[in-house]
């Protein structure tokens, strides 16, 4: 084997090992902990939540509302 064949083989081996690295990653990011699904699926749990925050907050001020007719209703009576 001469010096340039032996230099090749390890460049070929350190740019396999680079791009087996990269391919993990990549991986990882596609489809681990922080993948585009992940992300995904709690921007759609954010946007339920803010729904029903409001749709919460609009039963709260009706639920109010017929709390203080009834109680002016109440004083009403009892004067």
């Amino acid at each position: 084997m001469s010096k340039e064949n032996l230099k090749l083989i390890v460049i070929f081996l350190a740019l396999a090992v680079i791009v087996i690295v990269l391919g993990v990653y990549a991986g990882n990011v596609l489809f681990g902990d922080r993948s585009l699904s992940v992300l995904k699926s709690l921007q759609e749990e954010r946007y339920f939540l803010h729904k029903d925050i409001n749709r919460l907050k609009d039963e709260n001020a009706r639920l109010q509302k017929l709390y203080l007719e009834r109680e002016i209703l109440d004083n009403e009576v009892q004067k």
